[in-house]
């Protein structure tokens, strides 16, 4: 799909990007309303590209948490368990080498669980890794 666009003035400095009604409502269009996207310059072209939410990811992995506590406290209790993505990505007995594993596993990403099962899940900093945090909420 191909459609003409132009950019205008905002009173408040800066430009809106108009995208006509066809090209926006074609169904291979990738952004709705109100989307958050970043937008860069790359050998002279425009990059529009949408905001990886951590938020999504977050809910996802919080989902995922309150899915498995209660069979995980019976089966796993004691055990270190990450959880990325919305999936369980590391479970075992050592922090240290749970986190190893979970680093290969996720490449790092950004939002991440990491729980000891059987205790009191509360929201807390808990580790820093490469500058990302691990971090834990009280329900």
């Amino acid at each position: 799909m191909k459609s003409k666009s132009k950019f205008v003035p905002h009173k408040g400095g800066g430009l809106y990007l108009y995208i006509s009604k066809k090209l926006s409502n074609d169904s291979a269009f990738p952004f709705k309303p109100n989307d958050e996207v970043n937008i860069r310059i790359v050998k002279g072209r425009l990059i529009i590209e949408p905001v990886k939410s951590s938020n999504k990811e977050d809910e996802k992995n919080w989902k995922k948490l309150m899915e498995v506590r209660k069979d995980f406290e019976q089966k796993h209790h004691g055990k270190w368990v990450v959880i990325a993505n919305g999936q369980i990505v590391a479970i075992g007995d050592n922090i240290k080498e749970v986190l190893e594993k979970a680093n290969k596993v996720t490449n790092y990403k950004q939002h991440r669980i990491l729980w000891k099962v059987g205790e009191t899940i509360e929201e807390q900093a808990i580790r820093k890794i490469r500058g990302r945090s691990l971090r834990r909420k009280e329900t």
